[in-house]
């Protein structure tokens, strides 16, 4: 639903919204010709591989072993503080072990480090107030090392990270403006320097060592620049500009040689960009779908033949794994891509300026280059969705569905789209679907009421009333939802039910013309013309969407019980017009002429009445 403001855009607004999007495909298109001229020097590129899921709500932290074959991460949300480490290759959790970030696996994939604050009781581990860094045995699942981090300033809150040998923490002291790199060995600080790029908020930085330790990078997302700090002269060596701002940290990563650092760009568009060190130009991107804020960390290994990304999409956290050795791009196939991207990005900003027969043209176009895509099946049948093309919306998420049957949210809209077409049989089907593959539907008022009228439509009151509950459990002021169970009550014959539910609506709102009719028609049942009348004059029938015929029928009998056989006859012809096989009226309108002594009128409608009745 779109704000009424935002529903048409000036002529003004559309010109300039016609020249931005001329000037950014012109732009899109040098940088596919760009990026294809780099590619003739590059080594490697980027090929996506799903390999694996995890139903946690957001990792933070990734590591991948030197060997390519252990990963480890950890959810900040995970209140029982694991972490969980991944057998790449067999698809299977090895393991589940506590700790917090930072984590680094060591080279050799057996051991794994990590943070225990205070919060953490790990048995055989002397409770203590002081951040502990432990080292596990990956083989055994056991502890064989602890390390005390003698500094005062230090904290689980600090940015930080541990290096692949184990031997080194690295972390920022926000309160002094200190980049410290501490020995775990020693248990003595190795490097405290000044650092100019504090930030004031610590969830502005990211630290990453490179895969051989050798290096470190620090990402500043106020200052949007990067940090190369090399570990053996103990100096910093190269300050990039980051071309992409964001608000909050930028995850980062370097590789072993110094050559390479990526980083997340979900501010700007969904994936990573590849920068070249020594020209600080980028070489190649990583596009990945992520609906809430972008990448929480990526990974180079130790080859530089995997990169691991942890990112969150629908409520799921994702870890992919891009093998740089599996798929190679073609020059053609990566100028593509990056036309989809900017013909999506169009697509997406006329769609949330409510210019949705625009957005409609973008998404076609970016389907013709990439018709695989189920996203793009899914953003076009939105589109066609607000600017009523149910039909075709409909056929743009089955489409959906044959590509990703898990994807609920295609459920979700067909079902929406089902519903404007009044297929109510399927509306039930899509949203039940919908709930089932994903339950972050359970926390979504307006499916439950969706399917509360499509089970009222077909008269399953019972089942109309539990979903409808749960809407309004969910927003228990929405007019709808309260007007739906209004008329339940209405039809179950429950009148002050429903009396109390429309006082409550015109409590909120006194201009809801559908309160005026439901409680009208209950005070009419009651056989309280007077109130009836008064609630159903209110209304103005141009403003009604159906069931115009009734209304009118109620009106005019109820102007003929107190009295008023002319407003009556109005009401009721009026009804007749909008539909002449209204038997209700013309029984009516017939019985108003005999009591008036218009007899042959009133035998015209009742003999309407018999042929209607024979038909």
């Amino acid at each position: 639903m779109t704000n009424e403001n935002d529903q048409d855009l000036t002529r003004s607004s559309q010109q300039k919204l016609t020249k931005y999007s001329s000037e950014l495909l012109k732009k899109s298109l040098a940088l596919a010709n760009k990026v294809n001229s780099n590619l003739q020097n590059q080594k490697y590129y980027w090929a996506s591989s799903d390999f694996f899921e995890e139903d946690l709500e957001f990792i933070s932290s990734v590591s991948i072993s030197a060997n390519g074959k252990k990963l480890a991460f950890y959810s900040s949300y995970n209140t029982d503080h694991l972490i969980t480490i991944w057998d790449i290759y067999n698809h299977g959790k090895v393991q589940k072990i506590q700790g917090e970030e930072p984590i680094n696996i060591s080279q050799d994939g057996n051991f794994l480090a990590c943070l225990k604050s205070y919060s953490i009781d790990i048995e055989n581990l002397d409770d203590t107030t002081d951040e502990v860094i432990i080292v596990y045995n990956l083989g055994t699942g056991e502890i064989v090392k602890s390390f005390i981090i003698n500094d005062e300033n230090f904290s689980s809150y600090c940015p930080s990270a541990i290096s692949p040998h184990l031997n080194l923490i690295a972390y920022l002291d926000e309160t002094n403006n200190r980049l410290v790199i501490f020995d775990l060995q020693t248990s003595t600080i190795t490097y405290d320097l000044q650092y100019d790029y504090i930030c004031a908020d610590n969830y502005n930085h990211c630290l990453k060592f490179s895969p051989n330790g050798k290096f470190l990078i620090i990402s500043n997302s106020e200052y949007q620049n990067a940090c190369i700090f090399h570990i053996e002269d103990l100096k910093f060596i190269k300050t990039l500009d980051l071309p992409f701002s964001s608000s909050v940290s930028i995850p980062i990563a370097i590789n072993s040689n110094c050559t390479e650092i990526i980083f997340d760009c979900s501010t700007h568009f969904n994936g990573a960009s590849i920068i070249d060190i020594s020209s600080e130009k980028e070489i190649s991107r990583i596009l990945y779908h992520t609906e809430y804020g972008g990448a929480s960390s990526l990974a180079f290994s130790l080859d530089n033949k995997t990169i691991v990304i942890a990112y969150e999409d629908g409520g799921i956290s994702i870890v992919k794994a891009w093998d740089t050795q599996k798929l190679l791009l073609s020059e053609n196939l990566q100028k593509k891509l990056i036309v989809v991207y900017n013909l999506i990005f169009m697509g997406d900003f006329y769609f949330s300026n409510a210019d949705y027969q625009e957005a409609n043209k973008f998404y076609t176009e970016a389907i013709s280059l990439d018709s695989n895509n189920f996203e793009l099946y899914l953003k076009r049948g939105k589109s066609k969705l607000s600017f009523g093309d149910y039909l075709d919306a409909s056929c743009d998420f089955s489409k959906c569905i044959m590509i990703n049957n898990k994807n609920a949210e295609s459920y979700f809209y067909r079902g929406i789209a089902e519903a404007r077409k009044g297929n109510v049989e399927n509306v039930i089907q899509d949203l039940s679907m919908a709930l089932d593959i994903d339950s972050i539907f359970y926390e979504n008022e307006y499916l439950f009421w969706l399917r509360a009228c499509a089970y009222y439509d077909l008269q399953i009151i019972d089942k109309a009333l539990k979903d409808l509950n749960k809407a309004l459990s969910l927003n228990q002021n929405d007019l709808d939802f309260l007007s739906l169970k209004g008329s339940i009550h209405l039809q179950l014959r429950e009148y002050q039910d429903a009396i109390s539910i429309f006082d409550k609506i015109l409590e909120i709102d006194f201009k809801y013309k559908k309160a005026y009719i439901g409680r009208g028609a209950a005070y009419f049942d009651l056989g309280n013309k007077i109130n009836a009348l008064e609630d159903l004059k209110k209304v103005d029938i141009s403003d009604v969407e159906s069931g115009f015929e009734r209304i009118l029928w109620l009106r005019g009998c109820s102007y003929f019980d107190v009295g008023n056989a002319n407003e009556a006859i109005k009401d009721l012809s009026y009804a007749l017009i909008i539909n002449p096989e209204y038997t209700e009226a013309l029984y009516s309108r017939g019985f108003i002429y005999q009591n008036l002594g218009y007899y042959q009128q009133a035998i015209e409608d009742y003999s309407g009445i018999q042929s209607y009745e024979g038909q």
